[in-house]
């Protein structure tokens, strides 16, 4: 996993009762089945369905550099929060372990401890 975000709603602070929780994944390995598999149960808790959103990093790269106003676009332009990595694709966990200071803060606690993390 490259990147986790929240976008829409929950970023901006607007959500509803009513509303879902749009998460994007930027992953070379997961599959829409095995995330969605792995969201039953947060659900569940939440009590708000997931609406996950998943691509590889290459193709989010591209889609990213292709479109002024496609879909990374929209999403990086307005508000997110980053569960974990970082928009230069470089996750958090490698830095870490490799010594490297992030150039960003850090993923907060809370948000590690409701990613299983």
């Amino acid at each position: 996993l490259v990147l986790a975000l929240l976008y829409g709603s929950i970023a901006r602070r607007m959500d509803t009762a009513a509303g879902d929780v749009d998460l994007l994944l930027v992953s070379d390995e997961l599959t829409l089945e095995t995330v969605c598999a792995a969201l039953a149960p947060v659900e569940t808790l939440l009590g708000h369905h997931v609406s996950p959103t998943i691509c590889t990093s290459g193709e989010f790269q591209r889609r990213r550099a292709a479109a002024k106003a496609g879909f990374p676009t929209r999403v990086l332009g307005s508000r997110h929060i980053v569960l974990m990595g970082s928009l230069d694709g470089v996750c958090w966990i490698k830095r870490i372990a490799s010594g490297t200071s992030p150039s960003t803060k850090a993923p907060s606690t809370s948000m590690r401890i409701w990613l299983g993390r």
